[in-house]
């Protein structure tokens, strides 16, 4: 099979005996040439699109450029991707060196958070100094405590999503933000309201100290609840290019927090946020391991299967995606060229809640024996709905199937999740073993 390199030239490359802007080419390699498997198609976003949406040439269906002089000597990881013809079906970026990144201050939004929890570990294992907030700082030893690590190497501010004070002094010498923190439904909420302001004027707060604060690049936290919802029945399929319709009757005000406040986010950043590369991670239902009783909202369907205090499995399901996977997915979306105005879907395989019984039923044993694996009639749950208000927000969802697809994820920086049923398994198991649901 013949191998062929993609390289954009416009980035001057000593590896390269090519002038530097000789534009985007096709380069053949001579047979037994070395090549490198962590090589990375490194473009700016407009060319890496053209190169990924072109027509049919060279038997690599999306892409379509003319072939080019031979290399003169190997690539370095950050210029080039390995295209194999005739079979290719795709641009594929293994995940880039980041020692250019590894000096660098980011600042975390939430540090007490599920996912800002991972994230900030997997920071501090590669080097960053990080800067993280929380509502009150008298929670900082105990988040201390529960991150480890190189204390040296991680401050923690007081920040809060209603408030302008703390976020500008948070995030003064950080190159890169991820904004993790948002409003969670703890118990049902009375007023949409109560979620769409702090998570909509929360974003808006942390861009703006972004702005007067130097950051480079801005990392959301969003949620494929920004994309799949309000379709009713059927199957749905889902990309990033989707958007949850906000005027749809009967969203979640959950839902509706996340839609309305990356709408707003990039509103804001198409109008004043000049310099600023934003991106966001759009994670589905987040599982995975926890750390203690401080855990996610997300967590909550495993924990009430175990308990058996759901008297059936209504026909409702959600894509399932690893808590320690979201956070590898935000740091390289971090750490990754040209990434302004990219949306990521992070998520794997659509489960229907009967489906996840049956997994915890399967594989824990006598632990799992509560576990309901009946199947709810819709007619209950929509009599249920009728006197609690959360179960109301889910009646229409009542049979539906939202695939979303994290091939972009996947091409574009090399992502991968892990196998759903070890991230059930795993979220499961930690809830047993930290006591927070009774074998």
């Amino acid at each position: 099979m013949t191998a062929f390199c993609a390289i954009d030239f416009g980035s001057p490359n000593p590896a390269i005996a090519l002038p530097a802007g000789a534009g985007m080419r096709l380069v053949e390699l001579e047979p037994g040439q070395p090549t490198l498997p962590t090589a990375v198609f490194c473009a700016d976003l407009d060319t890496r699109r053209r190169a990924r949406d072109g027509a049919s040439g060279l038997g690599c269906p999306e892409l379509q450029l003319p072939v080019g002089e031979r290399l003169a000597g190997p690539l370095e990881p950050s210029c080039a991707s390995i295209l194999h013809a005739p079979r290719c079906h795709s641009i594929h970026r293994a995940q880039r060196s980041r020692s250019k990144y590894m000096a660098d201050t980011v600042f975390v939004s939430g540090g007490s958070g599920y996912i800002a929890g991972f994230l900030i570990r997997q920071l501090l294992e590669q080097g960053w100094t990080v800067h993280t907030s929380l509502r009150s700082l008298a929670r900082e030893p105990a988040l201390r405590e529960l991150l480890g690590g190189d204390e040296s190497r991680l401050k923690v501010f007081a920040a809060d999503l209603t408030r302008d004070a703390g976020w500008v002094e948070a995030m003064q010498g950080c190159s890169h933000v991820a904004h993790v923190a948002s409003p969670l439904p703890g118990n049902w909420v009375k007023k949409p309201d109560d979620l769409v302001v702090p998570a909509r004027d929360g974003v808006l707060r942390a861009l703006r100290a972004a702005r007067e604060a130097g950051v480079r690049r801005f990392v959301m936290t969003s949620s494929v609840a920004a994309i799949i919802y309000g379709r009713g029945r059927g199957v749905h399929h889902f990309t990033e290019a989707d958007w949850t319709p906000a005027e749809y009757p009967g969203i979640s005000p959950y839902t509706l927090s996340k839609t309305l406040a990356e709408r707003a986010a990039r509103d804001w950043v198409a109008r004043e946020g000049t310099g600023l590369e934003f991106c966001s991670v759009n994670p589905s239902l987040v599982l995975g391991p926890v750390w203690g009783a401080d855990y996610s909202s997300s967590v909550t369907l495993v924990k009430r299967l175990l308990m058996g205090s759901m008297p059936g499995c209504p026909d409702l399901g959600f894509g399932i995606v690893d808590v320690r996977d979201v956070a590898d997915l935000h740091l390289r979306m971090l750490t990754a060229p040209g990434m302004a105005g990219e949306r990521v879907i992070a998520s794997g395989p659509f489960l229907k809640v009967i489906d996840i019984a049956r997994m915890l039923r399967e594989h824990l044993g006598e632990q799992a024996r509560r576990v309901p694996t009946r199947r709810l009639p819709d007619l209950l749950v929509r009599v249920a709905a009728l006197f609690d208000p959360m179960v109301r927000t889910a009646v229409t969802e009542l049979g539906a199937e939202r695939h979303t697809d994290a091939r972009h994820a996947r091409e574009l920086l090399g992502w991968q999740a892990r196998p759903v049923q070890q991230t059930v398994l795993d979220t499961a198991r930690s809830l047993l073993e930290q006591g927070l649901v009774r074998p």
